[in-house]
């Protein structure tokens, strides 16, 4: 069974109630007080009322019986006051435990998504899964302060059902335990009826992230143009409504109704025994009319036991990701990387790969199998090969970033998996295929590059005419201040090659910062021909890197580099200079003769 089905968790209630400890125990400690205290008041007011009553009847000509009919109010009024007040303060302690409760988890989920020290984890899908239900905290339309509200709220009318219960039993022991349990299987079987029919869409995690994933396409505007030349509209809307639309059978007579109908009869057979009792108790004088009143509002209290109010809903639905989320916290601290480890110095050493193999997760494709590769010091190693050959895959191993499936890298003789994951990523500055488009300002999407040191606005300038990005900054408004998003009063958006020229600025100020290996993934797939054409002596041979890795389907670029290699099917099948390659007539020098026929490249 799968981990995020139901079941395969700890329940949203559990959750939240471990939650609530983990964050603030002594706040949820006092709530749960406040809470027992609220839920045994209306009982305690029920039965001052019935001993009031009784008094009253007996007259107070005497003093004694006036003074006690006087401290019997006065308790009565005390205790309706306390009742109202408690109410006051259930929400106002929930309401802030919840929104401690949330803060916290967002922290604890951005800290464990940020700390395996490869990306494996990120790209399981059924972690995925989880991550997709567990990132509503504080998104979703029902909170997490609105859950524990609601917990709060519900824990009170079970507990002053459950109060009902117990003076019921004074009276009659087997009837009251009859009739208080009738009651509970009642509300048992219709929050059964109600997890299965209402929550059995939010908890199907892959229900959840398809639909999030359609209503992010329809609201964020990125694919708004395509939408709308498309006409994928009425498909989008169908795919959304499709996707949240629970899979219920045919109309019958499902075992759930035939519970509740079965839980209801007992009410009703129970309470009409029960009050039968109570009636004839009465009239012979089995009991007063102090016990009378007392015994007959508690048996009424019963009743509020089985109401369906919204709280219901707000507590499934706001403490549904919570049990996702922590297990997604445990999961992702399980990747953690160890503590130590060895440290690699620049300028880098060699760096092998010795019959690497490597699948993603899930899948029975090999992306890489039987990889030998030596990476040298000095030197500009350019990777081509057709589309699924392995290039990106090559690089996230070289960066660790993912971890041989078999073989092992090593650097300067030493294995890989035995350095420090993150001191080893800092000596790379990568442009990766698919790089972020950051919503801040141009000279800060250039500064990300090194972090840990301040933004110095003279290296960043000289970063970006590196990458010939200097002739932007003129172009927007605020210049290097400018916020790249029109999201953003007074900002601004670039072209694809523009933002190309800026990825490739903030790995050449990381190269500046003293990352020694440059990889470039697809560095020109958005320039067009005669950007393209200069791009090799603006940047590559002002890069500064003492190693770079270049990967690319445009031989413009490709041509220059110290060495280049082809892989094919996850293997390397060529490997020499542009002038060896081309000698050879294999892959590499047909790819490259079409495209100079297409460029008119010599």
């Amino acid at each position: 069974m799968r981990s995020t089905e139901r079941g395969a968790r700890p329940s949203p209630v559990l959750a939240l109630l471990r939650a609530g400890i983990d964050t603030d125990a002594r706040r949820t400690v006092t709530l749960a007080a406040a809470v027992a205290t609220s839920g045994a008041l209306p009982i305690l007011i029920a039965i001052a009322n019935g001993h009031l009553v009784g008094l009253v009847r007996e007259g107070h000509q005497d003093v004694a019986l006036g003074q006690a009919v006087s401290l019997t109010a006065v308790a009565l009024a005390a205790m309706f006051l306390c009742l109202q007040l408690t109410a006051l303060v259930i929400n106002i302690m929930a309401e802030d435990l919840g929104r401690r409760i949330g803060d916290a988890l967002r922290q604890k989920m951005m800290a464990a998504m940020l700390r395996p020290a490869t990306v494996a984890p990120l790209e399981d899908r059924e972690l995925l899964d989880r991550i997709a239900v567990a990132r509503s905290i504080g998104t979703s339309q029902v909170e997490v302060h609105v859950a524990v509200t609601a917990l709060a709220n519900l824990s009170v009318t079970r507990l002053q059902a459950l109060a009902c219960g117990i003076v019921l039993l004074w009276f009659d022991p087997l009837l009251g335990a009859l009739v208080t349990l009738a009651y509970f299987a009642l509300t048992l079987a219709l929050a059964a009826e109600y997890r299965d029919q209402q929550g059995a869409v939010y908890t199907e995690s892959e229900r959840v992230r398809r639909s999030g994933y359609i209503r992010d396409l329809a609201l964020s505007g990125e694919a708004a143009k395509e939408i709308r030349v498309f006409n994928l509209a009425d498909w989008l809307e169908r795919q959304f409504a499709s996707a949240w639309r629970p899979g219920v059978a045919g109309a019958r007579l499902s075992p759930a109704m035939l519970r509740i109908l079965a839980a209801c009869a007992a009410v009703v057979a129970a309470h009409t025994v029960l009050f039968h009792r109570l009636t004839t108790a009465a009239a012979d004088g089995s009991i007063g009319f102090s016990g009378f009143i007392a015994f007959t509002t508690a048996a009424a209290g019963l009743v509020s036991v089985i109401a369906l109010t919204m709280d219901l809903v707000y507590l499934r639905e706001g403490a549904l990701a919570i049990p996702a989320a922590l297990s997604v916290i445990a999961e992702l601290n399980r990747h953690a990387p160890p503590v130590g480890g060895e440290r690699v110095a620049a300028p880098l050493p060699p760096v092998v790969f010795e019959n690497v193999g490597f699948r993603y997760p899930g899948s029975s494709r090999w992306a890489l199998r039987g990889l030998d590769l030596e990476i040298r010091p000095g030197e500009t190693l350019a990777v081509v090969g057709f589309n699924g050959a392995g290039k990106t895959t090559l690089v996230k191993l070289l960066c660790g970033l993912q971890r041989p499936t078999e073989g092992r890298i090593t650097v300067g003789g030493r294995d890989l998996a035995t350095l420090e994951p993150a001191a080893w990523q800092r000596h790379f500055a990568v442009v990766f295929q698919h790089f972020n488009r950051y919503p801040v300002s141009f000279a800060e999407n250039i500064a990300f590059g090194a972090p840990r040191q301040p933004a110095d606005r003279e290296q960043i300038e000289e970063s970006a005419r590196a990458a010939g990005a200097e002739t932007l900054a003129g172009r927007l408004a605020h210049g290097y201040d400018t916020v790249l998003s029109r999201r953003y009063p007074g900002g601004d958006d670039l072209s694809g090659g523009q933002w190309q020229r800026v990825a490739v600025a903030r790995a050449l100020h990381a190269v500046r910062a003293g990352a020694p290996c440059l990889v470039l993934d697809e560095p020109t797939s958005a320039l067009d021909a005669r950007a393209e054409a200069r791009f090799y002596d603006e940047v590559m041979e002002r890069s500064g890197a003492s190693m770079t890795l270049l990967i690319s389907h445009r031989f413009a670029t490709v041509r220059h580099a110290d060495r280049i290699i082809t892989l094919d099917g996850g293997r390397i099948t060529e490997d020499g200079s542009h002038d060896e390659l081309m000698r050879q007539e294999g892959v590499y020098a047909q790819m490259f003769t079409l495209q100079a026929k297409r460029f008119h490249v010599d």
